[in-house]
């Protein structure tokens, strides 16, 4: 069963990077002007997660009913990144995994927020090439366009 990932989180006190950084850094982190706090607002935030509900509640061969193993508002923002980047898949991995700055880009805001699993994002990747081959239509592109459409910069 399709599920929307939460847009509010409830946090520890204590796993927040920016609370265990010096006063300077902390304040650089959570820059609003820095690329990866307006990556979040700009991109990841504004991800329509209902695009790609046909992914996962249409009914298959086998007449089962898929969810997704990862936040999709993550995985898409994993693969503006690594566009935008212009990185390998395994690069992006690491980037999402260890790097503080990807993290924030991503939402995953505190240090206990598991990256999603490797096989999420491919699996998330082949699923999306399939529908657009069985039915003609780039979900990809049309979460593009949604947000293009309702942006105002």
């Amino acid at each position: 069963m399709f599920k929307k990932s939460p847009k509010t989180k409830q946090f520890n006190l204590f796993s927040f990077p920016s609370g265990l950084m010096c006063e300077r850094e902390s304040r650089m982190y959570d820059d609003e002007s820095v690329w990866h706090n307006k990556f979040y607002k700009q991109v990841t935030s504004k991800v329509d997660e209902d695009i790609f509900k046909p992914l996962y509640t249409t009914e298959q061969e086998d007449n089962r009913v898929g969810r997704p193993n990862a936040s999709i508002r993550i995985l898409v923002s994993m693969m503006i990144l690594k566009e935008g980047c212009g990185c390998s898949n395994e690069q992006l991995y690491e980037q999402c995994r260890f790097n503080l700055l990807y993290r924030r880009a991503l939402g995953m805001v505190t240090l206990d927020e598991q990256c999603p699993a490797i096989d999420s994002y491919y699996g998330f990747r082949r699923k999306i090439c399939e529908y657009e081959e069985q039915k003609g239509v780039n979900l990809f592109d049309k979460m593009l366009q949604a947000n293009h459409q309702g942006t105002s910069y």
